[in-house]
């Protein structure tokens, strides 16, 4: 498992980083704000949560007993 955070790059945008690398995060590409590198971690581990666990529980999926 991978933990990522948001960088602030040299130019004044943001990226994603890997906790314990010196580069940033390959295909995280650079964001305007510290919001949209927040999303695209969060929307990563998501997709990354479904594809290795499809039996995952996702808040607001409407799962779960009725």
């Amino acid at each position: 498992m991978m933990t990522l955070d948001v960088i602030e790059l040299e130019n004044g945008q943001f990226g994603v980083q890997a906790v314990g690398e010196d580069a940033p995060y390959g295909d995280a590409g650079a964001f305007d704000t510290r919001v949209e590198a927040e999303e695209w971690i969060f929307n990563r581990a998501e997709h990354v949560s479904l594809r290795d666990d499809p039996g995952t529980l996702i808040p607001g999926s409407g799962q779960g007993p009725r």
